[in-house]
């Protein structure tokens, strides 16, 4: 693939995942929360996407075949672009603690949970005596907690880049780290969690954030 193509894809999973984010929050505040939930994850999806193939166009292994093979194929697997959002969750927000709390095998059940009806399963085989599954089982609380997350790692990474923390390489992405667009994500999403709301006070002077329950 030549890098043009590479960096746009970059660009637009970068793109796309802002505007499944906002979904999200629309849905929200609409109280629909399932769908809220799983437009989340979605968005979380294509950050991790996103991550994965800004790695290629970073590190330039768009020359190497079989590493461009292989990251190609995996940005079709949601489990690994799920585990690529849990691993930046764990690189710039909060360490190890808050990484075991994270949902590390089920996150893919609770967004399929979130949008269909049905009975659960075990090893390929349905549970008819066991309790029906249905999108309306998904709280405010899950959805607040799945859009807090993604927003959280969103201004970390934006005002890090801003302060000096961190580069982002991708320089149209980086055009994203500027204050309209840390402002834009901070009124538009006023929660946070309560370590991230201590780490944007000490380390950027953020004050104001609504702490998750």
């Amino acid at each position: 693939m030549n890098e043009a193509k590479l960096f746009r894809l970059v660009w637009l999973a970068f793109q796309n995942a802002l505007r499944l984010h906002e979904d999200s929050q629309i849905l929200y505040h609409r109280k629909s929360y399932p769908s809220a939930f799983f437009v989340s994850v979605l968005a979380a999806e294509e950050y991790g996407k996103m991550q994965m193939l800004d790695f290629l166009y970073e590190n330039n292994y768009q020359s190497d075949p079989d590493v461009e093979n292989q990251v190609l194929r995996e940005i079709y697997s949601h489990m690994w672009k799920q585990h690529h959002f849990r691993q930046d969750v764990w690189s710039f927000l909060f360490g190890g603690s808050l990484h075991r709390k994270l949902p590390v095998d089920n996150l893919e059940s609770l967004k399929q949970k979130a949008i269909y009806v049905g009975l659960p399963r075990s090893k390929r085989k349905i549970n008819l005596r066991g309790r029906i599954i249905a999108p309306f089982d998904v709280s405010a609380k899950q959805a607040q907690k799945q859009i807090t997350l993604l927003n959280d790692l969103l201004l970390e990474r934006v005002l890090g880049v801003r302060a000096g923390y961190y580069s982002w390489d991708t320089l149209e992405v980086e055009g994203f780290s500027k204050k309209r667009f840390a402002d834009r994500l901070m009124n538009r999403w006023t929660y946070s969690g309560r370590a991230a709301i201590k780490r944007f006070k000490k380390r950027y002077r953020i004050t104001g954030r609504r702490a998750i329950a």
